[in-house]
C-alpha cells in the first residue's frame, strides 16, 4: 500500500463526506500500525491500546470505529469477548486509476479568433 495515496485520497473522501474527529483520529491511528506491520493484510490490535494511542474514550472509539465500518474505511472482525479484534485497512485508491475525473482541467488553446494586446501603445502620428 502506498502510504501518501492512501492518505490523500482519505483526506478526499473526508472533504466530500466529513466525519467525526474520532473516526479521523482512530483511523490515522491504524493507518499507523498497519504500516509499521509492513502492511499486512489484517491484524491484530486491542481496543484498550487503540484507544490510547487515539486519544479517545471508550464510547468513543466505538462509535468512531463504527463510523469507519459504516463508510467502508475499515473492516473489523470481532472475536469472542476476551479476544481482539482483527482489522482491515481498505485501500481507498486505486492503482489503475490515472485520472480522476473532475481533478484535471484540458484547455483547448487552439484560437480561431485574433486576441488583442491587453495593452495598446498609442502611436504618435506624423
Amino acid at each position: 500500500m502506498d502510504y501518501i495515496k492512501q492518505l490523500n485520497e482519505f483526506h478526499e473522501r473526508i472533504d466530500l463526506e466529513p466525519i467525526s474527529i474520532q473516526a479521523r483520529s482512530l483511523w490515522i491511528t491504524l493507518t499507523n500500525i498497519h504500516e509499521k506491520l509492513l502492511w499486512r493484510e489484517s491484524f491484530v490490535v486491542s481496543s484498550s491500546k487503540l484507544q490510547v494511542k487515539a486519544g479517545l474514550s471508550q464510547r468513543a472509539f466505538k462509535r468512531g470505529r463504527e463510523e469507519l465500518i459504516y463508510n467502508g474505511f475499515i473492516q473489523v472482525t470481532f472475536g469472542d469477548s476476551n479476544q481482539s479484534a482483527v482489522y482491515r485497512m481498505v485501500q481507498l485508491y486505486s492503482d489503475l486509476q490515472s485520472i480522476k475525473l473532475g481533478r484535471r482541467v484540458i484547455v483547448n488553446h487552439k484560437m480561431s479568433h485574433k486576441v488583442s494586446p491587453l495593452i495598446k501603445h498609442k502611436q504618435k502620428l506624423k
